[in-house]
């Protein structure tokens, strides 16, 4: 795992190279993230998604070992994808999370934020 705030945006993004997978049309596709805001998320993945379809984002911070963060589901909307050499880079936008789930949003961003200091 990468974590460093990037760009200048109204929501700081932190660079973050971990596993998710994101729901979709009934499928679950298989991602890596490169970066997170409160806001949205970029990654890769291995086919193309139309943006505006609404999809759900669910990953985990690892500790190292076997030990990780309790998962974080957030739904989100297909903003761009782009074909990357062999894979696609897409970035979301969040919606509005509800409790827990906005709640645990934001201790990612607090554990990323103090890696990245």
């Amino acid at each position: 795992m990468t974590t460093a705030p990037s760009g200048t945006r109204s929501q700081p993004r932190y660079a973050l190279d971990v596993d998710c997978s994101i729901m979709a049309l009934g499928a679950t596709l298989r991602a890596r993230t490169r970066n997170l805001s409160r806001s949205g998320i970029s990654c890769m993945v291995q086919q193309t998604l139309v943006p505006g379809t609404e999809v759900v984002f669910e990953m985990a911070l690892s500790f190292g070992g076997d030990e990780y963060s309790e998962p974080i589901r957030l739904p989100a909307t297909i903003m761009w994808c782009t074909k990357v050499g062999p894979a696609w880079q897409l970035g979301a936008r969040f919606e509005a999370a509800q409790p827990p789930m906005g709640e645990l949003l934001e201790v990612f961003l607090q554990f990323l934020q103090g890696i990245g200091d």
